[in-house]
């Protein structure tokens, strides 16, 4: 992947990330003002196993595991494996 497509990846998680948080704080408890956010959730980094990008995972992968991006995911997810 050449240096334009990964600084387009990475503001693509950037986007990505706030539309979540603004989408948890749209469904937050009704206890909760809705103007008080979600803590983040925490990520580790990982290399993808398709494309070899750099990416964070919402879990602490295994050694060895088998990680897709969020690209390579979504393209496996269409193609049914």
């Amino acid at each position: 992947m050449d240096k334009e497509n990964e600084m387009v990846y990475v503001k693509l998680n950037e986007i990505e990330e706030k539309i979540d948080t603004l989408i948890r704080m749209t469904k937050a408890p009704t206890q909760q003002p809705l103007t008080q956010p979600l803590p983040p959730k925490q990520t580790w980094p990982a290399i993808c196993s398709m494309c070899g990008v750099q990416c964070q995972v919402p879990f602490k992968p295994s050694p060895g595991s088998q990680i897709k991006c969020r690209q390579c995911y979504a393209q496996s997810q269409q193609a049914g494996y």
